[in-house]
């Protein structure tokens, strides 16, 4: 048993949140997971899109944010 713990935990390690694709395919789990308890639905694809959406809307402001910084650090 002890053997399945660390290789579960190896798995994990190197999963970061701050990944893109890990993100992406979270959110692809949690849909199919929540389509498999609460039933098929047209609000899960809606839901899987929004949360991209959202996320990649995020993204983008977070590299224009950086960005500005960068180019106001190389005005001064």
């Amino acid at each position: 048993m002890t053997n399945y713990v660390e290789f579960i935990k190896w798995c994990f390690n190197g999963v970061k949140l701050s990944d893109p694709i890990t993100r992406m395919f979270g959110y692809v789990f949690l849909t199919v997971v929540g389509a498999l308890i609460f039933g098929p639905s047209d609000l899960w694809p809606i839901a899987l899109s929004g949360a991209v959406a959202i996320d990649l809307t995020c993204g983008l402001i977070s590299w224009k944010y950086e960005d500005f910084k960068r180019e106001q650090k190389e005005n001064l």
